[in-house]
């Protein structure tokens, strides 16, 4: 008797999700960007070129997309990613010159570029847009909950701290 009580509680739980279906969702995210994401002319203290900050960025946001929709069971064969992200030209230093007009240096500390050092009262932050087609329709509340997973593992990877996010489906 006990087993018919809790089969449909089971099913119940496995339902499909809820809202618009969609195949392509946009995330937009502010964030405080990792140092790996920013490059400096200058290659001193450690910075990377923009073209390979720009690989790093697309290669860990495709690493991310990919790893949250196989833990999904989502499938990735023909997946197609668009990443719209410019690497900010971010020359960095740990401590900030006692001039508060200096303006082309920025303060990083943990991995993060946290601000410009003219303004330290807020948080330096860039925008980066993610445009993810998948193979099959997927639920709005899913996509919700893909978004969050795909911030997750780049938080876990990189660190990247997410001010906002929004997503457009289609």
């Amino acid at each position: 008797m006990l087993i018919f009580l809790v089969l449909p509680t089971l099913a119940i739980a496995c339902g499909p999700g809820t809202g618009q279906l969609a195949q392509t969702a946009t995330f937009t995210y502010e964030i405080v960007p990792p140092v790996m994401y920013t490059w400096a002319a200058s290659l001193s203290n450690g910075q990377i070129s923009e073209a390979y900050a720009a690989q790093v960025a697309k290669s860990d946001v495709q690493s991310a997309v990919n790893a949250v929709l196989t833990a999904n069971s989502i499938p990735t064969t023909d997946l197609a990613l668009t990443l719209n992200f410019f690497p900010p030209n971010t020359p960095l230093v740990t401590t900030c010159p006692a001039t508060a007009s200096e303006t082309s240096q920025f303060f990083t500390q943990g991995g993060l570029v946290l601000y410009n050092c003219s303004n330290t009262n807020s948080a330096y932050s860039i925008t980066q847009t993610v445009k993810v087609t998948a193979i099959q329709q997927i639920y709005e509340s899913q996509w919700q909950t893909l978004n969050s997973q795909i911030q997750d593992n780049l938080n876990a990877k990189r660190g990247t701290l997410f001010l906002s996010s929004s997503y457009i489906l289609a």
